[in-house]
């Protein structure tokens, strides 16, 4: 294309037979037009409804050489994601309080914290989200316990993950039986 070369944009308003495509033009008239040789070397696919940037005038004659093509940015606003049930708090994220993530040693007297009795892969924890299983320990936390890989049954397959300060453990069957405490925990 010469430099002289006249250029409009335009929007592809329909796919016609042997790659040639009808292109509205700004002042509304529908122009038949076809993809440059650099554009077709480059793999670019031309579909209705691309922004095109078309060689119009060339020495008083319509070219009709698409030169370039685009897709129009998709202005819709989103919508938040929904709100996800909390296995820690069943309100939103905003309304989240440290006092609500830490365990009450209350709820199971007698169970140590993760942090004074090591857990084990398959030990019975008490967390914020309930009773779990171990299923990993992983590496230290900032306060020195261990990070637990946890699954609870009311979770499903989701993974849950707690510091072992802030999980009760189970007392193990050895720790009953030297008790002389029959029955499980």
């Amino acid at each position: 294309m010469h430099m002289d070369a006249e250029i409009s944009n335009g929007v592809v308003s329909r796919a016609l037979a042997n790659g040639y495509f009808e292109v509205r033009l700004p002042d509304g008239t529908a122009r038949t037009c076809f993809v440059s040789l650099e554009l077709r070397k480059t793999g670019t696919i031309v579909r209705e409804g691309d922004h095109v940037a078309v060689g119009a005038e060339e020495d008083g004659v319509f070219r009709g050489e698409i030169t370039r093509a685009w897709r129009p940015q998709a202005r819709a606003l989103r919508e938040p994601a929904p709100a996800r049930p909390s296995l820690i708090a069943r309100s939103d994220r905003s309304g989240l309080k440290p006092e609500d993530q830490r365990i009450d040693r209350q709820a199971r007297p007698g169970w140590p914290t993760g942090a004074e009795c090591a857990p084990r892969v398959g030990d019975v924890v008490y967390c914020t989200g309930g009773l779990g299983t171990v299923l990993r320990v992983l590496g230290k936390t900032g306060n020195g316990s261990r990070l637990l890989e946890l699954r609870l049954p009311a979770a499903g397959a989701v993974a849950f993950f707690a510091s072992g300060s802030n999980v009760l453990m189970a007392p193990r069957e050895e720790v009953l039986v030297a008790a002389g405490v029959a029955g499980s925990p």
